[in-house]
């Protein structure tokens, strides 16, 4: 069996994760652009405030729960972004040590 040389390929096995970061960041951007303007057409059609706490309409409140909820994703991928640098850094220190 041949011995593959991975000398060079720090990089490589990167792109599918930085593509997966990148389409999760673009998504969450698409989420709270949509959640932002339903909440402003329900306003405009109930009259009521969806930002305030005691809202007693169904959907401002689905709306601000769903918001949170996906703020919480927000931490994760940055977490996840963290992570990949740490592995670069630990990957270009063990390409200069060889």
């Amino acid at each position: 069996m041949k011995k593959v040389n991975k000398k060079g390929n720090l990089f490589g096995d990167m792109g599918g994760i930085a593509t997966s970061v990148a389409a999760i960041a673009f998504v969450i951007v698409i989420t709270f652009l949509v959640l932002g303007k339903t909440e402003t057409q329900m306003e405009t059609a109930t009259g009521n405030d969806c930002n305030t706490t005691n809202s007693a309409d169904l959907g401002c409140n689905a709306t601000n729960t769903m918001r949170g909820d996906v703020a919480s994703i927000v931490g994760w991928v940055s977490l996840i972004v963290i992570v990949m640098i740490g592995i670069l850094v630990l990957g270009l220190v063990k390409l200069i040590k060889q």
